[in-house]
């Protein structure tokens, strides 16, 4: 069974490392608790700060007990650094900052400055942030002379470029140039920023990006996205009612490069655009409101033919002009059929 020992003018003033009794607890100068193990040698328990509870203080008033953990006692009244972990009702319990509750002058980090979710009553939002990982490669030094240069050979799939950092002798210095194939071909020639001397040896090249990518909720019903720009996902669906794209401005949608952009309605769907007050309509609806339908749109411009039989995809409709001729498309390829026409430029211009 461990005991405490007396209070003691001699235990007070012990230092941590003082030797007690085995398995007792003594307070040192510095008013740390400490336990005294199996060798007799002090080891801290509790430093100094409050962790107190039972006070029946909760914020919403109804008389239940709180635990508030105080790391320093300085912070409380002036920046409301604690942590405070209450029952409130109805049957939930928050942990939070310190100080008035959603009113705390102390922004709640649960993680660490890079990954975390923050919680900031004075800005009223709340933020999922996360860094992207250092990157790290070790490249050794052959440059043989002892000066200023860097060489190194290629490494398979190597990152290494301006911006990275390496320490030497305690001295962080950063990439500026990258030479490729330099002095000779399979070889990095590597510029250091300040750097004078640098030994032949391994050295390890470190890279972290500047910014954290952050979701940010705000109190006014706005997500913005990460650091790059934009919301990135995987996905955006509602399976319970209509999904919404709205602006004030224009709505951009696009692709990477060579690829396409698929609206699918749905059977039975429509695509409905009223750019203005005047309508383009896809689908079935009334006739009013139907300017064209896929299959009857006319005068669509197509690459000029190669042969009146046309090729797979060619219809009704299709227009193509070169120097010499207008071209028309009569029918649907089948591949037997001559479905294109054409006429020959006059001569002449408007102005002749």
């Amino acid at each position: 069974m461990a005991k405490l020992n007396k209070i003691v003018t001699s235990q007070i003033e012990s230092s941590t490392g003082a030797r007690h009794e085995t398995n007792t607890y003594s307070y040192d100068s510095d008013g740390i608790l400490v336990r005294h193990d199996n060798d007799r040698v002090g080891q801290p328990v509790v430093g100094p700060g409050v962790v107190y509870g039972a006070n029946k203080d909760s914020a919403d008033e109804s008389g239940l007990n709180t635990i508030k953990l105080v790391p320093n006692e300085e912070l409380v009244s002036t920046t409301n650094q604690y942590l405070v972990i209450e029952p409130t009702l109805p049957n939930h319990i928050h942990i939070r900052a310190g100080g008035t509750q959603d009113d705390s002058n102390a922004t709640l980090y649960l993680g660490a400055e890079r990954n975390a979710v923050v919680v900031s009553d004075d800005q009223r939002a709340v933020e999922i942030t996360t860094r992207p990982a250092r990157r790290t490669e070790t490249y050794t030094n052959v440059a043989g002379t002892g000066g200023a240069q860097f060489i190194a050979a290629y490494q398979a799939g190597y990152q290494l470029t301006v911006g990275w950092k390496v320490l030497i002798e305690n001295t962080e210095y950063t990439v500026s140039v990258v030479e490729s194939d330099t002095p000779s071909e399979g070889y990095l020639t590597l510029t250091l920023e300040g750097v004078n001397n640098i030994a032949d040896g391994v050295y390890t090249f470190t890279y972290e990006e500047t910014y954290n990518n952050t979701w940010t909720f705000t109190n006014d019903g706005y997500l913005s996205g990460p650091a790059m720009g934009g919301l990135f996902a995987t996905g955006i669906m509602n399976f319970q009612s209509d999904l919404y794209l709205q602006s004030n401005n224009n709505v951009n949608i696009q692709s990477g490069d060579d690829h396409n952009i698929y609206l699918s309605p749905g059977s039975g769907g429509k695509i409905f655009l009223e750019p203005a007050v005047d309508h383009v309509y896809v689908g079935t609806e009334f006739p009013a409101n139907k300017v064209v339908t896929v299959g009857a749109m006319p005068y669509l411009a197509a690459a000029v033919p190669t042969s009146s039989l046309g090729e797979e995809g060619d219809k009704v409709g299709l227009v193509a002009d070169d120097a010499n001729y207008h071209y028309y498309c009569t029918g649907t390829y089948n591949g037997t059929t001559h479905i294109w026409k054409r006429i020959a430029w006059d001569a002449g211009t408007w102005g002749d």
